[in-house]
């Protein structure tokens, strides 16, 4: 137990000193022994963190299945002080049981506290004939907000036949 915690403090401390050099960037860090938020075991609690140059802006705990997670970070072109974080994370666990989705999230004005905008599915896998993708990608406007673009593709055994109606959904996120 000593030795994870000290693992966990060194890393910290790694990503702490990567991220004071860095302007705006998103850290997804693995946290199962934080119990802030309740998930289906303590191996899916992840803990985000958005850093700007060292200092913590914006801080998100969450789940996603089997402790993956990944997050990017977008600068708002019109308000440079506004910025918004995609979050890929898993929700369920097991063969074919696990959905993996995009959320789309924001600050509070004047808090640490992210807001979420909206959330799509990316992947789903209820059954071997009904697996699909949106692939994705996320640009910010320069009007403002972030124009999300998924196009649809089958999964690796998928079958066209069961896929979400459309090729190819634009979603806009404005404040």
């Amino acid at each position: 137990m000593i030795i994870r915690t000290v693992l966990a403090a060194l890393a910290l401390i790694a990503l702490s000193r990567a991220a004071a050099a860095a302007p705006l960037q998103a850290l997804v860090l693995h946290t199962p022994k934080d119990d802030a938020v309740q998930c289906l075991t303590s191996d899916d609690r992840m803990l985000l963190l958005v850093v700007d140059e060292g200092t913590v802006v914006a801080r998100y705990p969450y789940c996603s299945s089997y402790g993956r997670s990944s997050a990017k970070v977008y600068i708002d072109e019109r308000d440079k002080r506004r910025f918004y974080v995609a979050i890929e994370y898993g929700v369920g666990r097991g063969t074919l049981a696990t959905t993996y989705m995009l959320k789309v999230m924001t600050t509070d004005d004047d808090t640490t506290n992210l807001r979420e905008l909206a959330e799509v599915v990316l992947r789903e896998f209820d059954a071997p004939d009904s697996q699909w993708l949106n692939e994705y990608y996320a640009l910010p406007d320069i009007k403002g907000g972030l124009t999300i673009t998924l196009s649809y593709a089958p999964g690796p055994d998928g079958d066209p036949c069961c896929g979400p109606p459309e090729k190819r959904i634009t979603i806009r996120v404005v404040e």
